[in-house]
């Protein structure tokens, strides 16, 4: 793993992810697991573009599944969140496939209003209860203010017969 990584990290992509996938599969290493460790080096390093590139190339190279995506770009947001290099969040988190994936990821890179109107979109109110405790914690009051009251129209449509 370390060895893929590293190959990933210091030569031209194209050639990099080639060799990089054959040994890969020669050892019959996890691929999403894999990469999920080279994405988080190379959020490190801020090589976001890589990221993006890691992703297209795994989906079109049928190695990781949406899931194995998902975990890939969700470690790479960690670290991100971690840095503070919330800039590059968004292009990542559209790579995202699961809604609650996204949602998390921007709850955690506080991004509450992106996340608040991913969650009404789907309907989903243990994701907007969740964005207005964030809300509260960040002192994002006019997101907190929109959570409450979505919640209270939707409580009120739940009552109506």
């Amino acid at each position: 793993m370390e060895l893929v990584s590293m190959i990933l990290l210091c030569s031209d992509f194209k050639v990099s992810f080639d060799l990089a996938t054959r040994i890969v599969k020669e050892c019959r290493l996890n691929p999403a697991l894999t990469f999920t460790h080279c994405s988080r080096e190379l959020a490190k390093l801020g090589r976001f573009d890589d990221i993006i590139q890691l992703t297209k190339a795994l989906t079109s190279a049928g190695l990781v599944d949406e899931a194995g995506i998902d975990e890939i770009v969700g470690a790479s947001l960690l670290v991100i969140a971690d840095t503070q290099a919330l800039d590059q969040s968004d292009t990542l988190i559209q790579l995202l496939t699961c809604d609650n994936n996204k949602i998390n990821a921007f709850i955690l890179c506080g991004k509450l209003r992106s996340a608040y109107l991913l969650a009404v979109k789907r309907d989903r109110v243990e994701d907007v209860q969740r964005i207005a405790g964030a809300a509260q914690r960040l002192g994002q009051t006019a997101v907190r203010n929109i959570c409450k009251k979505w919640l209270e129209q939707h409580k009120n449509l739940d009552k109506q017969p």
